[in-house]
């Protein structure tokens, strides 16, 4: 097996932006998964940005967020394709090409899959013209859009290389997806992989996402299942830490970004049968 390319997302741990890069290449990730605020609050807006992470040295291999984008108004659409570009431009400045774009949630959207994959590869078109990727991730508390095979075919559908997925196993396993729908994806459609854990818990799935996620290995999800498939796919990008937890936010970050690295270095050890 390669050796695994580690991501770890912003919101994973407390701190500015430049607190946090710091933290993570300290704990030896070699990505950086920002979102639009990390940009906004960093002292000396963009230029600033884009230098702590070139002198930090990682990767950003994610930017988020963009949402309801589909299946909407046509007025949310304008909006949201305006909210995009605006994006892009702040992405540019701290050198990423690949942002997040969650499918839409909506209980009262048409269960349309060519209008679904119509929005998205509009967002896809209107990406390659600034020289950018569109990651799209379903969501567990999602309408219909909420599992690997459907979120699939929209991907398919849109049919354009500069789309691919988004794989997080907490939307995997919390809506319950089945692992052998990752059969019929070529592993360079697949964009990003969020490792997340998570309790047993009876709490609405929307409330243990938001704040109760954990590290691999702290929670119940068989996570090592889904990262062998992946494996043995040939899937070689990067695996995130993407994890809300309010307790975690009290930690420091320090030892927090190294806790992550060391449940991930356990995750992997544990696939390939090393201990």
């Amino acid at each position: 097996m390669a050796t695994p390319r580690l991501c770890l997302n912003t919101i994973t741990i407390p701190g500015s932006l430049p607190e946090q890069v710091r933290a993570a290449a300290a704990a030896g990730f070699a990505g950086i998964g920002i979102w639009e605020k990390d940009v906004q609050e960093c002292p000396g807006g963009i230029p600033a940005a884009g230098k702590v992470v070139r002198e930090g040295g990682l990767a950003v291999p994610e930017f988020l967020v963009l949402r309801e984008f589909q299946g909407v108004t046509p007025e949310r659409r304008a909006q949201a394709f305006a909210e995009a570009e605006a994006l892009f431009g702040l992405m540019r400045g701290i050198g990423t090409d690949t942002l997040l774009a969650c499918g839409t949630t909506a209980a009262g959207t048409d269960r349309d899959l060519d209008a679904a994959a119509a929005d998205l590869r509009d967002l896809g078109d209107l990406a390659a013209r600034h020289g950018m990727r569109i990651a799209y991730e379903f969501l567990a508390w999602a309408a219909w859009i909420k599992d690997i095979a459907t979120a699939w075919e929209v991907v398919r559908r849109a049919d354009r290389e500069n789309v691919g997925l988004i794989l997080d196993t907490f939307h995997i396993f919390m809506a319950g997806s089945r692992l052998e729908d990752l059969e019929p994806i070529p592993p360079h459609r697949i964009f990003m992989v969020h490792l997340v854990d998570a309790p047993a818990m009876a709490l609405d799935v929307l409330q243990i996402s938001r704040h109760h996620r954990v590290f691999p290995g702290e929670g119940v999800l068989p996570i090592p299942d889904l990262v062998r498939r992946l494996q043995a796919k040939g899937y070689t990008g990067f695996y995130s830490l993407e994890i809300f937890n309010d307790e975690y936010w009290k930690r420091e970050r320090g030892a927090l970004a190294k806790a992550g690295m060391a449940s991930l270095q356990r995750l992997f050890d544990g696939v390939t049968g090393r201990r």
